[in-house]
């Protein structure tokens, strides 16, 4: 993996803040790999391939370094608005939203996933993404 170190290097260097320049101490940038799994039922009628493409897209591109900033938490509702106007499916299930290798946060009351808190100096990146297809045609 090292072309992404260096992609993410350039990445960085060119927004960093620029505070930097002027010899503060910053901390230093921590990047927080997170996972998201999700069960995705589909509508009868729905090609399991196209979804999956589809859904996988989106999940890259939700955790992706041009789409986030340090401190930007993973919240859940940004999963489910952005996988809910695939075509075909009917609805998501979110089986999986935490820091990779950390237990999910405490369940809340009610809610099954608790949004990804990121410090200010850290960077959440995409972990592992699962996606598990339910009906549709194969």
């Amino acid at each position: 993996g090292g072309a992404l170190k260096e992609a993410l290097k350039g990445h960085l260097e060119a927004r960093q803040p620029v505070n930097r320049m002027a010899g503060v101490d910053v901390l230093d940038p921590i990047y927080v790999p997170v996972d998201v799994s999700v069960d995705v039922y589909l509508k009868a009628d729905a090609a399991q391939e196209a979804v999956r493409k589809a859904v996988m897209e989106i999940l890259h591109d939700l955790l992706s370094f041009a789409r986030l900033e340090f401190g930007q938490p993973i919240r859940v509702g940004e999963v489910f608005a952005a996988l809910h106007p695939v075509e075909g499916v009917a609805y998501v299930l979110l089986k999986r939203l935490a820091r990779s290798g950390l237990p999910p946060a405490t369940l809340h009351e009610g809610c099954d996933f608790a949004d990804v808190p990121i410090g200010e100096n850290e960077l959440a990146y995409e972990g592992l993404l699962t996606v598990n297809l339910f009906g549709g045609i194969r």
